[in-house]
């Protein structure tokens, strides 16, 4: 079951294998699936991302199999010969995002305390799909409009004459959403736009009215979020609309009023994100999927960074949880910056890092683990979701996308370096 739990690790628990890590008794996928592991991508990687390699270590970090990615969406690794995997893994996947700047990202998710299983990586779709210039007539007076295809989205304060917007699907549909000055929040839903027309008139003389909603938020005095629908209900990997959404710092809130259509959406996804007000490093955010909720409160929890040498990590953890995790940068010289994300249990509260395969670290110029900063450290509380071991099975095991898994979750983020924002990737790959 889940547990509230206070830990402080004072030596590395993931130092050899057979160290003794508490596991629920009622493990949720087969232990006896040692003689491979195999892993599918499905529709995971976005456009410009190239998968480079997966590789399996045990609980010391000792490299035990490796199987590269380029130009595959599936791979299938074995022990060596005549010898079983250990019964728990450290897994670790490696992709690289595209060149910005002359420099791409390589990003490493390593999975701490798995066992061997079949795994499917799967992500919301969420390609583009052509592009069409919307043609504005009758503009109303307002102070902000937001537009919306199929999980793309545009914003600002002064709605231009036309806009381009590009389309998740051909034909989409587009969703509009004006706070006028006199008539205050408006909507109109498009349908059919696209199919080679790339110039949409639209009429905004005719624009329907919102509902709305308020919602009691804890105080705070920076916050982002948004209110997305669903379309078709329950497609929760192919089709979202954001209707509404705010940003702002520095102002004081604690509560927030949303506006969406009275039809058209029946299934919603609600993500808030705000700082702590009495410590800039925290940050609080959570998703709701299906219903809008009637409040938001933070999840219960803390973290304390009590080493974040690579060498030496630690902290403590307190709170109810399914998943602690951490984040770590380096940004050398060349042609590559480099983020490592290490997920594990809210018993991992240290760890070692696994040895990369040779070929892997031949081709990471300038990259060292012991370069490595910290930059933030996070717990996560899946509702519904009863373990690790049972996010493990639900997500990869499953083969299934989070939102379409979970009601909600939520998280806090305790940054190294006092945050700016409040803002976490929407909809990110983080599990």
């Amino acid at each position: 079951m889940k547990k509230t739990i206070l830990l402080i690790s004072t030596v590395a628990i993931l130092l050899v294998a057979g160290s003794c890590i508490k596991r629920d008794s009622n493990t949720l996928y087969d232990s006896s699936h040692r003689d491979h592991f195999s892993a599918k991508f499905d529709n995971y990687f976005s456009p410009g991302e190239t998968g480079l390699m997966i590789f399996l270590s045990d609980l010391s970090g000792k490299l035990l199999a490796e199987q590269s990615l380029e130009g595959q969406n599936s791979v299938y690794l074995t022990p060596a010969a005549g010898t079983l995997f250990p019964e728990l893994l450290i897994e670790t996947l490696v992709y690289k995002g595209p060149a910005v700047g002359g420099k791409s990202t390589v990003y490493l998710y390593t999975y701490l305390q798995v066992l061997p299983a079949d795994w499917i990586w799967t992500t919301f779709q969420s390609d583009s799909i052509g592009f069409t210039n919307l043609n504005f007539s009758n503009i109303p007076s307002q102070t902000a409009y937001s537009i919306s295809s199929n999980f793309k989205w545009m914003h600002g304060d002064v709605l231009p004459p036309s806009v381009m917007i590009s389309l998740g699907k051909n034909p989409d549909n587009v969703y509009i959403l004006l706070n006028t000055v006199t008539n205050g929040y408006r909507y109109k839903w498009l349908t059919g736009v696209g199919n080679m027309n790339y110039y949409y008139p639209v009429n905004l003389s005719s624009t329907d009215v919102t509902l709305s909603k308020t919602i009691p938020i804890p105080p705070t005095s920076n916050l982002s979020y948004r209110l997305s629908g669903y379309l078709p209900s329950g497609e929760h990997a192919k089709g979202l609309y954001t209707l509404d959404y705010g940003d702002q710092t520095g102002t004081y809130a604690n509560l927030i009023t949303l506006h969406y259509p009275e039809t058209v959406f029946a299934d919603f996804e609600f993500y808030i994100n705000t700082l702590d007000p009495s410590d800039s490093r925290k940050q609080w955010y959570q998703y709701d999927f299906g219903t809008i909720p009637d409040r938001i409160d933070h999840m219960d929890g803390n973290i304390v960074v009590q080493d974040s040498t690579p060498a030496h990590y630690r902290v403590q953890a307190s709170g109810t949880f399914d998943r602690l995790g951490s984040s770590w940068e380096f940004n050398p010289i060349g042609p590559y910056q480099y983020q490592w994300n290490v997920y594990g249990s809210p018993s991992a509260t240290s760890f070692k890092f696994p040895v990369l395969p040779a070929d892997l670290a031949a081709q990471f110029t300038g990259f060292s683990v012991d370069s490595l900063k910290l930059s933030s450290v996070e717990i996560k509380d899946f509702s519904g979701i009863t373990s690790y071991d049972d996010l493990i099975k639900s997500m990869f095991v499953s083969g299934n996308y989070i939102a379409n898994i979970v009601p909600k979750y939520s998280g806090l983020i305790y940054h190294v370096s006092p945050s700016k924002s409040g803002n976490k990737p929407s909809r990110d790959k983080s599990f």
